[in-house]
């Protein structure tokens, strides 16, 4: 590990973009107004904070198109009135909010294609939103309790993943769900390595991670890990996926023998990874 930051009282959600090697983290924390805050993605240096402009929503995550330096952040109230809020990276403007289904809990776009696609948790469905006009152009249907959903930009397939223990695969070119493949339970993040199209996908409840053929819709196999994985983030380049624990750790698994490399202690409960495909961190 090379430093730890102050990110807020409760971060939950990180993205880096390589071209302005910033990182963004949102924080949840119920005593803040759901700020931004951002980090020189070299040296970890503070570089500025923002309202994300979403009250005392629920915000689990944030996206960024790495093509226009747009954030994208999901929120939600305890009620009703879920959007997604979309800022300027570089200003920290909030530019639009862009309603969607009932809790968004992740979201992940394709930036070739200008689409960002979110994970409506409340209402079992996947959001598609165009980025140039910042609006809903279709509502698909995804599993039970969508948790987390990732996108292979080579081939324009999406992955959501369910929390019942399934991932929902959908073609991003004709909008339809293509395969839903079955998983462990309480499946909870995933993850793709475009290279080989190979996606990965935490199952908490059964210390395991399904590694999942896109190419073919099928579990190839699945490997055990110690304690609860959560969230997962792949380095294609260097063949290895990070995978947060329910305790206070990052593990490092290489993923040409899907064995455990490293483990690092963290914080407590890392909610969210992200890497640099610039450098290896």
């Amino acid at each position: 590990m090379i430093a730890t930051v102050a990110a807020g009282s409760q971060p939950f959600g990180v993205t880096i973009d390589p071209t302005l090697r910033r990182a963004f983290v949102a924080d949840d924390a119920v005593d803040s107004t759901r700020n931004v805050t951002t980090f020189d993605a070299g040296s970890a240096a503070r570089i500025s904070s923002f309202s994300a402009q979403v009250g005392s929503d629920t915000v689990l995550d944030v996206t960024v198109d790495p093509l226009t330096h747009t954030l994208y952040l999901p929120h939600y109230p305890a009620d009703a009135g879920s959007g997604v809020s979309v800022v300027n990276g570089e200003s920290g403007a909030v530019t639009a909010d862009v309603p969607v289904g009932s809790a968004p809990y992740a979201t992940d776009t394709d930036p070739g294609a200008r689409v960002l696609y979110v994970a409506n948790h409340g209402d079992n469905t996947v959001s598609v939103i165009d980025e140039q006009s910042n609006t809903v152009s279709a509502v698909l249907p995804a599993g039970e309790s969508p948790m987390d959903i990732a996108v292979d930009p080579t081939t324009h397939v999406v992955y959501c993943v369910n929390q019942v223990g399934s991932v929902t695969v959908i073609d991003g070119v004709s909008r339809s769900v293509r395969a839903t493949i079955h998983v462990g339970h309480n499946a909870t993040s995933i993850a793709v390595a475009s290279d080989t199209h190979t996606v990965f996908v935490s199952n908490s409840d059964d210390n395991t991670v399904s590694v999942i053929d896109g190419s073919k819709n099928a579990v190839t196999t699945t490997f055990s890990v110690p304690g609860r994985p959560g969230r997962l983030a792949v380095d294609p380049d260097r063949h290895v996926l990070y995978m947060g624990s329910s305790d206070t750790s990052v593990s490092v698994v290489d993923t040409t023998n899907y064995s455990i490399i490293a483990t690092m202690p963290v914080g407590q409960y890392p909610s969210s990874i992200a890497v640099d495909p610039t450098t290896p961190t």
